[in-house]
């Protein structure tokens, strides 16, 4: 993976506790953890909220303190921490639990991603018949 120099933010000495914040075109901010952006959707994780996914056309800008796994348009993948990032350099967006549960599948090893079941049955019949004799005799 590539580092892009100029997603790079250092920050020494902060005893501020670590945050992502979304910008969203009617100027509200989000605060949280940003936990992936797939397809048109942004997830982001909050204290007062919970999980919140937010239409990706709604987003300005996204911000983060904690390094993610950024797709960009032209296909390069680099980690690093955003500072106001626009969405139209973006495909994807994955935080470090996310990138690790896409790379598992991109190459499952052989007890991956199987799933079954098992079951044993056990049958048996006793009727009131006598042998030797039968009801139509």
């Amino acid at each position: 993976m590539e580092t892009a120099g100029l997603f790079c933010s250092v920050s020494l000495g902060s005893t501020r506790k670590l945050a992502d914040q979304i910008t969203l075109k009617n100027g509200d901010r989000v605060t949280g953890a940003i936990v992936k952006k797939d397809g048109k959707t942004l997830t982001i994780k909050t204290e007062s909220l919970g999980t919140v996914a937010v239409p990706w056309e709604q987003v300005v800008t996204i911000q983060s303190d904690a390094p993610l796994n950024v797709v960009l348009t032209d296909g390069k993948t680099v980690q690093a921490t955003l500072q106001t990032l626009t969405p139209a350099e973006v495909v994807t967006i994955r935080n470090a639990d996310e990138q690790r549960a896409y790379e598992r599948l991109l190459r499952p090893g052989w007890g991956q991603l199987w799933a079954g079941t098992a079951t044993i049955g056990f049958a048996g019949t006793q009727g009131n018949a006598q042998p030797g004799r039968s009801p139509w005799l």
